[in-house]
């Protein structure tokens, strides 16, 4: 129940704050993430990047910035449960560890 409540809240919030995060139109290449779900690059993996995953996902937001290992390694930054894909799994899973206590995202840089 609990976990279903922290999904309806994000998913809430990402109806009232969706135009609150607004990314620069900047070049893709100027900024690297160092962690694997921190796909909006302020330094940290919380619920501001589960709420731009969500964005990216269903609203035409933009993609993940890149993690400073990629292309060479298998993951892309915002696939934080390690399934080889991104999709709604990996925001709920930011949330899940954030707020219940889950397991932190996959390290994807060796």
């Amino acid at each position: 129940m609990r976990k279903a409540l922290v999904c309806a809240v994000a998913v809430g919030i990402l109806g009232l704050v969706s135009r609150a995060f607004v990314t620069a139109q900047v070049p893709r290449t100027t900024f690297l993430a160092d962690k694997n779900g921190d796909v909006n690059v302020d330094g940290l993996v919380d619920m501001s990047d589960a709420i731009y995953l969500l964005q990216f996902l269903y609203l035409g937001g933009p993609r993940p910035w890149p993690l400073h290992c990629e292309p060479d390694n298998a993951l892309a930054n915002g696939d934080v449960n390690g399934s080889l894909d991104i999709d709604i799994a990996d925001p709920v899973y930011i949330l899940n560890w954030q707020f219940s206590g889950g397991p932190p995202p996959v390290e994807a840089c060796p």
